[in-house]
This record gives C-alpha cells, structure tokens and sequence, in this order.
C-alpha cells in the first residue's frame, strides 16, 4: 500500500509547508486547490479542467480537490483574494503550469535580443 504524504489532508490533497504560503495542493503537482477553483469558477466542468492544466492531474483529483474547497471554503476564498491583491504574484495556473513556459520564455528573450541587435540606432543612421 503507497505511503500517504505528510500534511495529506485528503486523498489528492496536501499541504506542503515548502510551498509558497503553504497552501493546499495536489500530492505530486505543482497545481494548487486554487487554481481548480479558478478555473472552475470561470464556468469550466470539473472534468475538463485537467486538459486546461495540461492533463497534470486527474478528473479524480479535481474533484477531491473542489470538495476540499467547498469544506474548506473560507480558507481558498482568502487565498484567492490575497492573490488578486499581490499581481506580481497572481500568474495564471495556465501560464505557470505550462510544460513549455520556459522553452517559449527563452524564444522570446531571443528574439528580442535579436531585433535589438538588429535595430540597434547609430549616429550614421
């Protein structure tokens, strides 16, 4: 029988105090109880989230993870607004979770070197 993780607090859902605000997320993921909320509240059905968040969970761990919000609601509801209130800190689940965030990041920053380069103004110009 696999080992349950510390600070499990349901089947898919953990507290890991080595996250940023300790807040709830899914076992194995860096996906947090409030970005399925989010993402819920936009009107998306639970079980279409998981291919929202590159398929990096389960139907069943979204929906674990929206019963942990609806007994817990008070608590993400803060979470959630503490986010909205720090923008610095508010990245869309979308963006931060995406797979090829770094691969894109990198494209961008080179292409901008590159039309700096090559737009670069001279006297001679």
């Amino acid at each position: 029988m696999p080992q349950t993780p510390p600070g499990t607090v349901s089947r898919y859902v953990v507290r890991d105090a080595t996250t940023f605000r300790q807040e709830p997320t899914i076992v194995g993921t860096k996906v947090m109880v409030r970005d399925i909320v989010e993402i819920w509240r936009s009107g998306v059905a639970p079980e279409h989230i998981p291919a929202r968040l590159f398929n990096l969970i389960s139907a069943a761990q979204v929906f674990d993870a929206l019963g942990f919000y609806l007994d817990n609601q008070p608590e993400i509801d803060d979470d959630i607004e503490w986010y909205r209130s720090h923008p610095p800190f508010n990245v869309p689940a979308e963006l931060r979770l995406n797979p090829l965030r770094k691969e894109v990041a990198l494209t961008i920053e080179s292409t901008r070197h590159e039309q700096n380069t090559e737009l670069e103004w001279t006297e001679d110009s």
